[in-house]
């Protein structure tokens, strides 16, 4: 929408020269497009609404499905202070437990979805499930606890961004320092001089907010009727408000005032994003210096506006099209610095853009964090059903079948009687031969037996450790989980 303003403007210039109206009207129309931006602070909105709500009803199962399955300490008194806490007070101990047995009471009282008589959650305690499956728990919501930490801080790293982004608006729009924190200022001196003459051209003036580069293009320096905000729009508000810039900053913000209200009518509102921004700023330096002046300073370049054909080119006199704002002795002044530079209020915008840039990337962590907590609540889910439904320990401990197998002592020990047959018999052995005096002495396959048992399903698992058989012994950081909370 920006560029394709700006290149029509280009391309089909208009033929007024002096005394016709909306002389300006290019130039107001992008600058009141950005100042309706700048004015809403409607930052880009990621589209996320459903996965915070499912991200929240993740980590509520999560926890839940923890707390149903946890030891009996736990489940009495919930997780132990912070390690490194003050020692905690036999009345806030006493106001901890009953917060948490309150809160624990209504999980409990959940009903399935659907139903209205049966439980979400059926308690099952640590000690009737195998070790592993208690380490597998332990460990996916230790897991689980790290990642709302995780994303408690992104969205504290959001909020820090998005003040930083009003900040440089605030100070685009209204000059100054501004507070991206604090209600919405409104215009006042910070954003003006204390003349037209100061205002629009010269070092002090141009560009010092966006505000005053608008009353420049569409205001005047003296008194007429004729000149005033016609340059700009067709829409005529001369109420409240002295016609001419001489008044000083309580005019201008009255001026000012007029055509802010003017843009709200009659352009639309777009969110403050980095392609937004980018393409303001091209609309923008495409229409610098749009009026060729052959008497006026550098030609009429870097001059906002069409201004008169004389040194002083934005001189706002009474007739129309004089107004406009010149930026040349900034550029001038800059030493070669680009312009987004060298004018104040596009500095701001191109750090507010930086910024933009800053939050979006901080809201794709936020997203990816989010999902990684509905992944972990669905193999919660998994890992709840595994403990509902798993085998208790030591319930299908079996003692495996005697298996008669030869060893290698008996074979040896066998071999001591040969050519005995007595001797062969009368120790377990088995004799070969039809001869009482001669033959062989061997093991007795069906005599020689081995005994083995099996370990129960779960127990002595390689590389599971749980820490689930003291009392309240899983204790959690709790400032992720405050976060949470908080942020939920």
């Amino acid at each position: 929408m920006w560029l394709m303003l700006a290149v029509a403007v280009l391309c089909f210039p208009h033929s007024v020269n002096g005394a016709g109206e909306n002389v300006n009207g290019a130039e107001f129309n992008v600058l009141c497009n950005l100042t309706n931006m700048l004015v809403g602070e409607k930052l880009e909105q990621a589209q996320t609404a459903d996965l915070e709500s499912a991200a929240q009803s993740a980590w509520t199962e999560i926890d839940n499905i923890f707390t149903i399955t946890s030891n009996e300490s736990y489940y009495k008194e919930g997780p132990l202070p912070q390690p490194g806490s003050p020692p905690e007070e036999q009345d806030a101990k006493d106001k901890r437990i009953q917060d948490w047995q309150t809160k624990r009471k209504q999980m409990e009282n959940m009903n399935e979805e659907g139903s209205t008589t049966r439980k979400k959650y059926k308690r099952k305690a640590r000690e009737d499930f195998t070790k592993a499956t208690s380490a597998k728990l332990d460990k996916l919501y230790g897991t689980a606890v790290k990642v709302v930490g995780d994303l408690a801080n992104t969205k504290r790293l959001i909020t820090t961004e998005e003040t930083k982004i009003k900040k440089a608006l605030r100070e685009a729009l209204l000059g100054g320092t501004r507070d991206g924190g604090a209600q919405k200022p409104t215009a006042d001196a910070d954003a003006f001089t204390a003349a037209y003459a100061t205002s629009c051209y010269g070092t002090t003036g141009p560009g010092k907010s966006l505000a005053n580069d608008l009353v420049c293009v569409c205001g005047t320096g003296v008194s007429s009727d004729s000149s005033t905000l016609v340059q700009c729009t067709s829409i005529a508000d001369k109420s409240g408000y002295s016609e001419s810039h001489t008044g000083g900053p309580t005019n201008a913000i009255k001026i000012y005032d007029k055509l802010a209200a003017i843009c709200k009518k009659s352009a639309a509102t777009e969110e403050a994003s980095p392609e937004a921004i980018t393409a303001a700023i091209a609309a923008f330096t495409a229409l610098l210096g749009r009026h060729a002046q052959t008497a006026a300073t550098k030609k009429g370049a870097y001059s906002f506006g069409k201004g008169e054909d004389n040194t002083h080119q934005c001189n706002g006199g009474a007739a129309a099209g004089q107004s406009c704002v010149s930026y040349v002795a900034l550029v001038e002044d800059g030493d070669g610095k680009p312009i987004s530079t060298a004018i104040t209020w596009l500095r701001h915008l191109t750090t507010a853009r930086t910024q933009l840039i800053t939050r979006r990337q901080l809201l794709q962590t936020k997203e990816k964090e989010q999902s990684r907590l509905i992944s972990l609540a669905d193999k919660m889910h998994e890992l709840y059903q595994e403990a509902l439904h798993g085998e208790r320990p030591g319930a299908t401990q079996t003692q495996s079948k005697q298996q008669p197998r030869p060893y290698p002592e008996k074979l040896k020990e066998c071999e001591k009687y040969h050519n005995k047959s007595k001797e062969c018999t009368a120790n377990g052995c088995k004799w070969n031969s039809t001869d009482e005096k001669t033959g062989t002495c061997e093991a007795d396959e069906t005599k020689v037996t081995t005994q083995t048992n099996a370990a129960a399903p779960g127990d002595g698992a390689a590389g599971t450790t749980a820490n689930t058989t003291g009392s309240n012994s899983f204790v959690i950081n709790k400032a992720p989980l405050l976060l949470a909370v908080l942020l939920f």
